[in-house]
């Protein structure tokens, strides 16, 4: 077998290929869009599974040419499959699905019901008025007029993007909310299919912990389903996941089933939510259209959606055992040693404890012997982030100080 990777060199690309490798003992390439021409440092120490590194157009800058470059490789190399990882990339394919079935298989959702899904404030409108639990959404009318109705705090996202440096912020009161609205909505994109900051959505600041429903679907119904708790986020505020738990929960994996198969979801994808502290019940944050950056957890745990994507695209039938093992997975590289700087409380305690559980086996990490290189320059990263670009880079927050939930 022959795949084809779409993204950058991350960590779960990284977890991928060394799992798909040591299950299929396939040839693995990777198609990464960027607008640097020249192979960088990352691309230079790649996982000792990943053969062939392709620089292609980004999606986002120039799309025409990214689906050429694209399809030129699918045409002369002969692919099994293609795999996206991120949303840019996800959505992108999503929008030439058709162009590379004639040319290999894949296995996502199809465009009308990705952008669904994509866009935060449609997918909240809709879910809200199907009757699914969701966090209140404020109607830009009182945004801008101050209205009594908002009840603070609340968190402003960008309708189409990722990311909390530029996609997220949080309000304590009206002006914050109209500085971080307009700051968010100030933001231009040359793709608004992929990346819209217009009309942020904003919604109540819901406390509790973070869930994630990890799923497999094909047409609403699920092949696959795994959850775990982010233990650990960047920033405090709300973020990625820096250390997870595979959870054992019924009633969430319902919940998220029953949304999944009301939105006849295709493909891999990551359900938030947060457990309300007050009410106790699951409150839908947002839907990843895609593979998320903790796969490393659901690997561990014995279940790798990367690979079971593949073998849906191919036809090829599996088995999927939902019992699962109880699991913990950090990303060390960056994320542990952001959090570090971003979470000033018990540093040295948490730095113990975290070597602790990795040399006693209690918690996974993408660290690994046999595939040292990726680590390298994650290591040097890590350290000049750090060290040199401390206070510009690096995501502070004092917002989550005195609430004990995040969204």
């Amino acid at each position: 077998m022959k795949i084809l990777f779409v993204d950058s060199l991350s960590n779960q690309v990284t977890e991928a290929a060394r799992d798909i490798y040591k299950s299929q003992k396939c040839t693995i390439d990777i198609a990464i869009p960027s607008s640097l021409p020249g192979i960088t440092r990352r691309e230079r120490f790649k996982s000792r599974y990943i053969d062939r590194v392709y620089k292609i157009a980004s999606p986002v800058s120039n799309f025409d040419i990214f689906k050429t470059d694209l399809l030129d490789i699918l045409n002369e190399g002969a692919y099994d499959a293609v795999l996206p990882f991120g949303y840019k990339t996800t959505v992108a394919l999503s929008m030439i699905k058709s162009d590379i079935t004639a040319l290999s298989s894949i296995f996502i959702a199809d465009k009308d019901i990705v952008m669904k899904v994509h866009d935060k404030y449609m997918l909240a409108v809709t879910l809200r008025n199907a009757g699914f639990d969701v966090p209140k959404i404020y109607e830009k009318n009182d945004i801008y007029s101050l209205a009594d109705c908002i009840n603070y705090p609340v968190v402003i996202k960008a309708r189409k993007a990722s990311g909390v440096e530029k996609a997220v912020r949080y309000a304590n009161n009206h002006e914050q909310l109209h500085f971080s609205f307009g700051e968010i909505a100030s933001q231009v994109s040359a793709n608004q299919d992929i990346d819209d900051f217009s009309d942020p959505l904003v919604q109540e600041y819901v406390q509790g912990d973070i869930y994630d429903g990890l799923f497999l679907c094909d047409n609403g119904s699920v092949l696959a389903s795994m959850a775990q708790k982010r233990d650990i986020v960047y920033p405090s505020s709300g973020g990625v996941g820096v250390e997870v738990s595979s959870v054992f929960d019924p009633i969430f994996i319902q919940y998220c089933s029953d949304i999944l198969y009301f939105l006849n979801w295709t493909g891999p994808c990551q359900v938030e939510a947060i457990k309300d502290i007050k009410t106790g019940r699951y409150k839908l944050i947002e839907i990843n259209p895609k593979l998320w950056g903790t796969l490393g957890c659901s690997i561990h745990a014995g279940i790798n959606f990367a690979l079971l994507s593949v073998l849906k695209a191919q036809n090829i039938d599996f088995n999927v055992k939902n019992d699962y093992k109880a699991t913990r997975y950090a990303i060390i590289f960056p994320m542990f040693v952001n959090s570090l700087v971003n979470i000033r409380e018990r540093r040295f305690r948490r730095v113990v404890l975290m070597l602790y559980h990795i040399l006693t086996g209690r918690v996974h990490t993408e660290l690994s012997i046999l595939d040292p290189a990726p680590n390298i320059v994650r290591i040097a990263d890590s350290i000049f982030e750090v060290v040199f670009k401390r206070s510009s880079r690096i995501l502070k927050s004092d917002f989550n100080n005195t609430l004990q939930g995040r969204h």
